[in-house]
């Protein structure tokens, strides 16, 4: 069970690597026609001066390369510098929330009786069912007072441990990454497919860790099927309930059950696998 479960992690760090690969590819090309468009720099090779060179001819074909392109190029980058503004203001707005609604009794009895998670732990006063991991480089745990009071000792040990996995892997980051190569980079669709694979692993990756701790999968099952539709979201962070709740629940109940994440579906794959072909031959033959 240990190799299986290794191998499923190493499977998802191998597709995130994937999509940051294929997404630098796309952004490096991006950035040397821009380069060439303001500095006039004379590019040697790549998929811009393909493009450079088409636009010369005065044809409508090549007008309408040239159009798109520079839709492509602006709406990439500006969504990607959208999405990092609006996490910094959330993330702000957020750490004030907490600031402000941060129950420092109950924080500090919650982090005496978990004191081996080896992450900060912040109880904030919250009538929802709240649990999510906060912080992109420095992550903690904030939990809302009606969970700690609502759940049992175990329960709640369980919660903490999943959000210890996040915390671990800095998946608030990972996660922000992947939205913003998923969103920015539309036109190459197999990204929006391995983006779904990533965020589904990422929680059930924090599942597989918080019953190893427990040594037992029912209190975390336990949580989640009581649970699973009253959970409070916050769009910052890396919730506990979440849309992997189906698969989640099936690893739980059964964990000999196997099961199949979508990754590879033929048309986008297709799509995509015809667009970076065209961009790595242009590349490679160094087009002048």
């Amino acid at each position: 069970m240990e190799t299986g479960e290794h191998m499923k992690s190493r499977k998802h760090h191998l597709i995130f690597l994937l999509m940051t690969l294929v997404s630098l590819f796309a952004w490096s090309q991006m950035i040397l026609y821009l380069v060439h468009e303001i500095s006039g720099y004379n590019l040697k090779w790549g998929l811009l001066q393909y493009c450079v060179n088409a636009i010369r001819e005065q044809t409508i074909l090549h007008q309408a390369v040239f159009v798109g392109l520079n839709i492509a190029i602006f709406y990439s980058f500006g969504v990607a510098f959208w999405i990092i503004a609006q996490q910094i203001l959330q993330a702000n707005k957020w750490n004030r929330f907490v600031l402000l609604h941060q129950d420092q009794h109950l924080t500090e009895q919650t982090s005496r009786t978990f004191q081996l998670m080896g992450f900060p732990i912040v109880v904030i006063r919250h009538q929802g069912l709240l649990a999510v991991t906060s912080g992109f480089l420095r992550p903690r745990i904030i939990i809302s007072s009606e969970l700690v009071e609502r759940f049992s000792e175990r329960e709640l040990k369980a919660i903490l441990w999943h959000e210890r996995s996040h915390c671990r892997q800095l998946d608030p980051l990972r996660i922000l990454m992947v939205t913003m190569m998923r969103k920015s980079l539309p036109f190459i669709p197999i990204l929006k497919q391995w983006a779904r694979f990533v965020e589904v692993s990422v929680e059930l990756q924090a599942d597989q860790y918080a019953v190893r701790r427990m040594n037992s999968a029912y209190e975390l099952a336990s949580v989640l099927l009581k649970c699973s539709n009253t959970f409070s979201k916050v769009s910052a962070s890396v919730g506990f309930a979440d849309q992997a709740i189906n698969y989640r629940l099936k690893q739980l109940i059964d964990p000999k059950t196997t099961f199949r994440i979508p990754l590879l579906e033929t048309i986008p794959f297709m799509f995509s696998a015809l667009i970076m072909m065209l961009l790595a031959s242009i590349v490679t033959s160094g087009c002048s």
